[in-house]
């Protein structure tokens, strides 16, 4: 387990970065800072973000404390670029709590690393910082994960369906409303239905024929009956990210 008497820094983007926002629970875009900062009570956490992403971040991040990086400014100020600027006021906080060595998991960006070691901040990876924590699932979690099963499987059948009920015709090529039934077509059916249900997908496999053998070719061109289609889908929620 984590040791609580130690300062922890988790940074990056939560939209991409899955275990900040785990740790957070709040969805932007742009580069965040959480500081975990030990107290006699137990770790204080600190959220370091965009200016105008606080009073949303107030009211959705589980977290003690959001501020921006101006409000951590060092005294030569802060970088134009965002991720910088971010970078700096984490460290610029980090020493004004007077820490002096700080644990990051393994996805902290090289930026923060360096910018804490200019700081005088001495920066340790802790490979399994959170792992644990992460791959069990509390009631919520595993609803979340429910929902985001029970849609995928619906976008299964959808895609299946639609094939297999397909007309043949001659040569043996599947046609549907009167068009061929094409790979691409297919995947951009899934991709409005799961975009109706608030669900994002990367590019399905949908590969008839030979290509469904060659490991994750996306598939092209028109699907034909009497031979294998593969059906690879990858939905996840817009809203809990599951």
């Amino acid at each position: 387990m984590p040791d609580k008497r130690l300062a922890k820094i988790c940074a990056g983007v939560p939209a991409v970065n899955q275990t900040l926002y785990w740790r957070i629970r709040f969805l932007v875009g742009d580069p965040v800072a959480l500081l975990e900062l030990p107290q006699p009570s137990g770790p204080r956490s600190v959220l370091i973000l965009r200016d105008i992403e606080m009073q949303r971040a107030k009211k959705s991040a589980r977290v003690d404390q959001v501020g921006c990086p101006a409000d951590f400014a060092p005294e030569d100020g802060l970088s134009g670029d965002r991720e910088t600027a971010t970078a700096q006021a984490a460290a610029e906080c980090l020493r004004r709590e007077g820490v002096a060595h700080v644990v990051a998991d393994r996805s902290l960006p090289l930026i923060f690393a360096e910018l804490l070691k200019r700081a005088g901040i001495s920066v340790a990876c802790d490979t399994e910082l959170w792992v644990a924590e992460r791959r069990q699932k509390n009631e919520e979690e595993v609803e979340c994960l429910r929902e985001a099963q029970r849609v995928t499987e619906q976008a299964m059948r959808f895609a299946c369906e639609m094939i297999a009920t397909a007309e043949a015709r001659s040569g043996g090529a599947l046609y549907r409303d009167g068009q061929p039934l094409t790979s691409e077509r297919v995947r951009t059916a899934v991709d409005h239905w799961l975009m109706d249900r608030h669900f994002i997908n990367p590019r399905s496999i949908i590969a008839g024929g030979p290509t469904g053998a060659d490991c994750h070719d996306v598939g092209s061109g028109a699907l034909v009956t009497g031979l294998p289609v593969i059906v690879d889908i990858f939905p996840r929620s817009q809203a809990t990210l599951y």
